[in-house]
């Protein structure tokens, strides 16, 4: 359910007409929207959305991503280098990272974000919003280097295409916080071992990943893991 649903190819007239359903999820596929939050708005039962969305993502018609957060973290995997070799490719990709209404970006502008997202030995995992900020920082007081680009748009690209793959944190509770310190935060303490993901327990309690990381920080350590490379197919 903390799995955002992304289209990638038109929904056939036919199919459309034929499955109410289907329509009432279509509408609420955004790019941004995680399953939960869809199967709220369209008032549906999780179980049923979630049934839908499994028979497009069949289909072909959809790629399901991790939950987009200015505070997650992703590294860049092998195939960045086809991309920066590939003039079709760099096309595609300033292209769905422009801003409504804006220009395309230059792609050297999107590929300086895409290769800020590894880890450092100073500070651990870069973080998107933390990785804008360095590109902001180093333009001097010229104008914003990101201000064609819709930053979501150009991580979604990456992660589709295998450009970039995300990198979880799990939250360990402290050894020294008590299991009544992790009631407290809203989550029992077995949910706080290191193997939940960030978005699955933010997508439990309702909060934004941010608002999750507020509430937990002081508790838990923070375990970072990539996924595979090849944890989401090709589409655009």
């Amino acid at each position: 359910p903390h799995d955002v649903p992304v289209l990638v190819c038109a929904v056939g007239s036919e199919m459309l007409a034929a499955d109410f359903a289907l329509r009432c999820v279509l509408v609420y596929v955004d790019g941004r929207s995680h399953a939960q939050e869809i199967a709220r708005a369209a008032g549906m039962d999780l179980g049923w959305c979630l049934e839908v969305l499994t028979d497009l993502v069949h289909l072909g018609c959809v790629c399901l991503i991790d939950w987009y957060c200015a505070h997650n973290a992703y590294a860049h995997t092998a195939r960045l280098s086809e991309l920066a070799r590939s003039e079709e490719a760099q096309l595609a990709c300033a292209t769905h990272s422009k801003q409504s209404g804006r220009p395309a970006p230059h792609f050297r502008t999107v590929f300086a974000l895409y290769c800020r997202l590894s880890p450092r030995t100073d500070c651990g995992w870069l973080s998107v919003a933390a990785a804008c900020t360095e590109l902001r920082a180093e333009a001097e007081g010229e104008a914003d280097p990101l201000l064609d680009v819709h930053v979501q748009r150009s991580i979604q690209f990456g992660v589709l295409n295998r450009y970039l793959r995300r990198v979880h944190a799990y939250p360990r509770l402290e050894p020294a916080c008590a299991e009544g310190d992790a009631r407290l935060c809203g989550l029992p303490a077995r949910l706080l071992d290191g193997s939940h993901r960030d978005d699955e327990l933010a997508c439990a309690l309702e909060l934004s990943q941010q608002a999750l990381r507020e509430r937990l920080d002081g508790l838990c350590a923070w375990v970072y893991r990539a996924d595979p490379e090849c944890s989401v197919q090709s589409q655009l």
